[in-house]
């Protein structure tokens, strides 16, 4: 993530590490159980306009981060929120 350190607490951390786990581990289960492999190449093609796109930062002033472009809301508005899982962890949000 692009923060300071100590920004966020270890046990906010950890939750929202193991929330992503989950939500990735069920919608690469959806995804398998759905068979749609026209779904592949929109994905990966989409992966890496959002990673091209986010190599832009900006620092937020007074907070110690950076922020990019939001991604995710393109890519749930194209995959569906099952779809946009996979590519977002890829990508190492």
């Amino acid at each position: 993530m692009h923060m300071a350190d100590a920004l966020l607490a270890p046990a906010v951390a950890a939750t929202m590490y193991v929330a992503s786990g989950t939500v990735a581990g069920i919608s690469t289960h959806k995804l398998k159980k759905d068979d749609e492999p026209q779904k592949l190449p929109v994905m990966a093609v989409t992966a890496a306009l959002v990673f091209a796109g986010q190599m832009i930062n900006y620092t937020i002033p007074g907070t110690g981060s950076s922020g990019h472009m939001c991604g995710g809301m393109m890519l749930s508005a194209l995959l569906e929120a099952k779809g946009m899982e996979l590519p977002l962890s890829l990508m190492g949000r």
